[in-house]
């Protein structure tokens, strides 16, 4: 029986003056031919409000335009392979 903790833990990406904190753990087991895997993820996990592209349209349209980065996601997957 095979047992695995896998982990990454906040990992920072500088952006300007934005930091972005992101996680992943999982567990790993293969008992026999079939492995399972269960995790949790986060990106942005403290919801920091940052800029992705700026400017790029405006100038067909008149005004400035600005494209902000994604929110704050937490969530669960789970995996199962043989």
């Amino acid at each position: 029986m095979r047992k695995n903790l896998l982990m990454g833990v906040c990992l920072i990406s500088a952006l300007s003056l934005h930091g972005l904190c992101n996680f992943n753990l999982g567990w790993h087991c293969q008992p026999a031919k079939v492995y399972y895997e269960i995790g949790v993820f986060g990106k942005n996990i403290f919801d920091q409000k940052y800029i992705v592209d700026a400017g790029n349209s405006g100038r067909n349209i008149g005004f400035p335009t600005f494209i902000g980065g994604t929110r704050s996601v937490i969530g669960v997957q789970a995996k199962i392979g043989f």
